[in-house]
């Protein structure tokens, strides 16, 4: 704010107290000059930290809209994690049941066949059984049949023998 002076009246002031009239010139010029320059005032001054007071305030007031919108984002973030940490347990849950029950198919299978094993051993075992069986009849059949024979030879061969 610019201030207002007389600067004839001045000029006067300064030949009166022993200038001369260029030097009462020069500084009247001087000292028009350095005041009619924007100076700051105490009301200027008030004003402005008045201006200030009310940026800090918005600025604050922004600050802690951001920290909120932050706190809200994280809060958010935070409940997507727990979501997604949700969903990975009840599916890794899901694959360990998926696996159990494979699992059990398995030993169940494992079990059949061993059962069948078992069940076609037996059979062998039978068949096996049976065959030696066969073997000792068919043996003892040709043992009786081959006695038969001996003996009707020897029969033959007597009656060949006593009659020559």
């Amino acid at each position: 704010m610019a201030v207002a002076f007389d600067t004839l009246a001045f000029s006067e002031r300064l030949r009166a107290g022993g200038f001369s009239e260029e030097q009462a010139k020069a500084a009247t010029e001087a000292f028009a000059h350095a005041t009619s320059q924007e100076l700051t005032t105490k009301t200027d001054l008030a004003k402005f930290d008045q201006v200030m007071r009310g940026e800090f305030v918005s600025v604050r007031a922004e600050i802690e809209q951001l920290d909120q919108l932050m706190q809200n984002e994280f809060a958010s973030v935070r409940g997507e994690i727990g979501q997604l940490d949700q969903r990975m347990q009840n599916e890794f849950a899901s694959v360990r049941g998926e696996i159990g029950q494979l699992d059990q198919r398995m030993q169940s299978e494992f079990i059949s066949v061993r059962t069948e094993i078992e069940q076609l051993d037996q059979r062998m075992q039978s068949e096996f059984a049976s065959v030696r069986t066969e073997i000792a009849s068919v043996q003892l059949t040709l043992t009786i049949r081959l006695g038969i024979m001996l003996a009707a030879s020897i029969a033959i061969v007597s009656t060949i023998v006593g009659l020559t």
